[in-house]
């Protein structure tokens, strides 16, 4: 007969969803909104680049996989530039504006893709169009984490993350019903701007990064400067774990 493991004092045995509020359910909803439609904005591209590049491109003077290379890198330089841009306003702004902002640049740019008739258009607008991607990546997951207690934050992020799927088969069927009509999937990707009333009305700054405003507005010391990468690069232990990273 096995004899079940001893449980740590003080330990919390509860499923992890016990106690977990409505707010908290509504910020992993909210999130999960918007890394869908980040999915939905990266993936829509890939499936309609061909159309897209026999359309634009005059007399087939740009084959597709000589002009779409340079677009994906566009787009990856465009993500990680948002990623690392929007982390570091977030800590020192909040999250709610940063969050609204990525989303709006996303839709926006994602939106004013319908007018392109040019190769250089594209790529300024798939760059754009990063920034918001990558840029709201970060922000809701940073949020997430924040909000979420310690013994739920594993899987309210995994939830976050999976629920990117959604995003690529939402993007796979506007593909497959817009037909030659490209254009039109790319206008879906205004939805997400409808989020910002959402997180206007909704989500609110969470208490951890609510105490860490307080402390670096009342403290002149430099351990309390938020959103320093030179901070991030050089203590210990975030610098190891950024660099890695």
């Amino acid at each position: 007969m096995n004899n079940p493991e001893p449980q740590t004092p003080g330990a919390d045995s509860r499923p992890w969803y016990a106690g977990i509020t409505r707010y908290e359910w509504l910020v992993l909803i909210i999130a999960c909104a918007g890394w869908v439609f980040d999915q939905y904005e990266s993936q829509v591209f890939v499936l309609t680049q061909d159309r897209i590049l026999h359309e634009i491109s005059p007399a087939g003077s740009l084959p597709s996989n000589g002009a779409s290379d340079p677009l994906y890198a566009i787009f990856l330089l465009g993500g990680t530039l948002g990623g690392l841009a929007a982390g570091s306003l977030a800590d020192r702004y909040g999250r709610r504006p940063l969050l609204i902002l990525t989303i709006v640049l996303y839709s926006l740019f994602s939106g004013l893709t319908y007018f392109v008739d040019s190769w250089w258009q594209l790529a300024a607008l798939r760059f754009l169009v990063a920034i918001g991607v990558g840029g709201e990546w970060a922000v809701a997951a940073s949020l997430v984490a924040e909000v979420f207690p310690a013994r739920a934050r594993a899987y309210a992020s995994g939830i976050f993350h999976a629920s990117s799927i959604i995003g690529i088969w939402m993007a796979t069927v506007a593909a497959i019903a817009v037909g030659e009509h490209w254009r039109y999937a790319f206008l879906v990707g205004i939805v997400p701007s409808l989020l910002v009333v959402w997180v206007r009305a909704r989500v609110r700054e969470p208490d951890k990064w609510q105490v860490m405003a307080a402390d670096a507005t009342h403290s002149t010391s430099e351990q309390h400067r938020m959103g320093s990468f030179r901070d991030l690069l050089t203590t210990y232990p975030w610098n190891k774990r950024a660099l890695l990273g």
